[in-house]
């Protein structure tokens, strides 16, 4: 009998055959429901199998599609609940297969748990099959859930996990990935084939277990594998790498490194985390501690978000503070010397800036008040985000002068809002536009010391600054307002507001308005606009702005100046 929790099946395709299925359920002392939803589970297992290799696989073999990949599936989730079978093949719960089975209602949970060793026997058949292939992985990760009718939750419902490898299976793919990464990754005879073999390399090389070794030497192969992506031949594939390496280091993380030290309660995004009470750093392994660090760096350099950069800083800060590191430390401390020179440290008589690239942050003391100090800083700032420097940062500024910000009411009174406004009233609108057009390059990314409703994207303020100022920049703020991420900043509006404030109504005037409208998916009527709107060529010239647009679009914007009555208002 096969037993509970990560039984190791030591399995191999040219071992005796399993017993049928069918006929132990039938030498058994099951009821009818216990036969009849074994039955049916194996069934419904057996047809996914077929519908998948009949479909999505049909005419591949091991290694087919991907000179790495032997199989497709490595996890299998049985779940009985409500009357119905549930197959699941991935651990996020997207639906793989279901059928109906009444029979679950009848079954108590000690009836459910005599009938898994079944469950699983018929899942290891399967897995077994040279039929299947290449529908499993080597290995299978097998979880088998059961919540029945009635009674509490704890007395009717049960979860049993079992694990086969076979291990003749694993030997050939381990030949395979030692072959490719010679090949590829070493000596870079080929390149890399495409995003598939990317990310199924990926995988392979972050299964410890398949490949025999440890955290220092992935680390160590990892160094090599960027090597050989940024190489000229592979770096059409830089972006899936990226997304790939992500992807692993999150996975290694959270199912083998933190648990180890903390007690985890909840799931998916909201995850609370625990130090366990018996928890002292001596129990940590310094290899994987070292990776751990490592891996918050690499998230750090290959940035693809802000948020990016803001969860490696909270590793970084827990790899020091709570495990030790000190090169987390020197992290913190220095940033991680990804950027060098004049690139992170300036100083002169004027200005002194130092940035940060852990903490996404930008120093600027400034000594002189003077538009060349505040030039310097801008340039410098520049430099930083055409260097990669995350552009979700915040400025840290030191100045003797008086507080000054711009003229919306509504925005948060930052540093970083203080320390725009100051370089334009120092006339510095070149050398602002400049700075506009590089954040603008940088997408959903925002300024990192405003959040909630006070949210801005990296650029707001030097955009707004210059429209506010002169009609040259229209074309500037229009662009502005495409580039908005809708979903997460609506403070903006103020900025519209004090748009319409400043021009009023003129057909230019209408061409920025009109984008700032749409650019925003809250509910929100402009009385300002409205009250313009009284005059009928100013409504005229609105009406002709509008009529360009799709039909749900010309609503956004109508609505806008006068809610729900827009179509009456807008023909009368």
């Amino acid at each position: 009998m096969l037993t509970e929790s990560k039984l190791k099946s030591d399995l191999n395709l040219v071992a005796a055959p399993c017993r049928k299925f069918n006929s132990n359920l039938k030498e058994s002392s099951m009821n009818e429901a216990q036969i009849s939803l074994a039955d049916k589970i194996s069934g419904a297992l057996k047809r996914l199998i077929r519908d998948k290799l009949g479909s999505q696989y049909k005419g591949e073999a091991p290694y087919s599609g991907c000179r790495v990949q032997e199989g497709y599936f490595d996890f299998l989730c049985v779940e009985c609940r409500g009357s119905r079978i549930r197959l699941y093949l991935d651990d996020f719960d997207a639906d793989s297969f279901r059928a109906d089975a009444p029979e679950i209602d009848e079954l108590d949970r000690e009836e459910f748990e005599a009938i898994v060793p079944f469950i699983a026997k018929s899942a290891e058949e399967e897995f077994l099959a040279e039929a299947n292939l290449p529908f499993f992985a080597y290995k299978l990760d097998l979880a088998v859930k059961f919540e029945g009718a009635g009674s509490s939750l704890a007395q009717r419902s049960c979860e049993h996990k079992f694990y086969f490898e076979n291990t003749a299976r694993k030997g050939e793919l381990k030949r395979k990935m030692d072959d490719y990464i010679d090949e590829i990754i070493i000596r870079r005879d080929k390149k890399i084939k495409d995003g598939r073999e990317i990310f199924v390399f990926m995988d392979r090389i972050f299964d410890l277990s398949l490949m025999d070794y440890d955290e220092a030497a992935l680390a160590a192969l990892l160094e090599q594998v960027i090597a050989a992506v940024q190489d000229v031949k592979n770096r059409r594939l830089l972006e899936d790498f990226i997304i790939a390496l992500e992807n692993n280091l999150r996975r290694w993380k959270e199912e083998k490194f933190l648990p180890k030290f903390y007690d985890i309660l909840g799931d998916g995004w909201s995850k609370d985390y625990e130090l366990k009470k018996d928890f002292t750093r001596q129990n940590v392994d310094a290899g994987e501690l070292a990776f751990f660090v490592r891996a918050a760096f690499w998230n750090i350099k290959f940035k693809r978000y802000s948020w990016d950069v803001n969860l490696a800083r909270k590793d970084l800060e827990c790899a020091a503070k709570i495990f030790g590191s000190a090169q987390a430390q020197s992290y913190l401390d220095r940033g991680t010397g990804e950027l060098k020179g004049e690139l992170v440290k300036f100083k002169d008589a004027d200005v002194e800036c130092l940035a940060n690239d852990v903490f996404a942050q930008v120093r600027v003391k400034i000594k002189n008040e003077t538009a060349d100090a505040y030039k310097k800083a801008l340039n410098f700032i520049v430099k930083l985000l055409q260097a990669g420097f995350s552009a979700s940062y915040a400025v840290k500024l030191s100045s003797k002068a008086q507080k000054v910000y711009l003229p919306i009411k509504g925005l948060a009174p930052t540093q970083t809002h203080r320390f725009f406004a100051a370089a334009l009233a120092h006339g510095l609108d070149g050398e602002l536009e400049l700075y506009a057009n590089e954040a603008l390059k940088h997408k959903f990314e925002f300024y990192a010391d405003t959040d909630g409703k006070k949210c801005l994207m990296s650029g707001s303020y030097a955009v707004f600054g210059l429209a506010l100022k002169s009609e040259k920049y229209f074309a500037l703020a229009r662009r502005y307002f495409e580039a908005v991420d809708a979903e997460h900043q609506s403070a903006h509006i103020k900025f519209i507001e004090a748009f319409i404030d400043r021009y009023g109504i003129s057909e230019r005037s209408l061409e920025v308005i009109v984008a700032g409208l749409l650019s925003y998916q809250e509910d929100k009527i402009y009385k300002s606009l409205k009250a313009l709107m009284k005059g009928p060529a100013n409504k005229a010239l609105f009406a002709h702005a509008i009529s360009g647009l799709s039909e749900h679009e010309k609503e956004s914007a109508a609505y806008a100046v006068w809610g729900k009555n827009w179509q009456k208002n807008l023909k009368g």
